[in-house]
């Protein structure tokens, strides 16, 4: 969605996440493809705890901790919250739609989220 995003806006085509994470910071004055600070931090959260999940790591990377940390269902809440975020910038900043995706998890009964809903 970021890579897209940055394409369409400015024909930035970015390799590395440290790249991409520059392109779209809000302190990043010069760049015309950066994200409002919330969207910003919806993307750099999502990231984390996508890291979290495929790796089983930490999502802060400088505790220097080895320790193998697990994905339960709060991280998955925390995770479809910030692309909830994010799609909704998508959606109005590109006048597309996206559909509601019905998901079992019990930690979303208590969000109001457009895009997830819990089955």
């Amino acid at each position: 969605m970021a890579n897209a995003h940055l394409a369409r806006k400015a024909n930035l085509h970015y390799r590395t996440h440290a790249d991409v994470d520059n392109a779209l910071n809000f302190a990043q004055t010069m760049s015309i493809c950066r994200f409002s600070e919330r969207n910003y931090l919806a993307y750099r959260k999502l990231q984390n705890l996508s890291r979290r999940s495929r790796y089983l790591v930490n999502d802060n990377l400088n505790d220097g901790s080895s320790e193998v940390k697990f994905t339960h269902s709060i991280h998955l809440s925390k995770a479809l919250s910030h692309l909830n975020t994010l799609m909704k910038f998508i959606e109005e900043e590109y006048a597309i739609t996206f559909d509601i995706t019905e998901i079992k998890c019990l930690e979303l009964n208590n969000k109001d989220l457009k895009f997830f809903k819990s089955l």
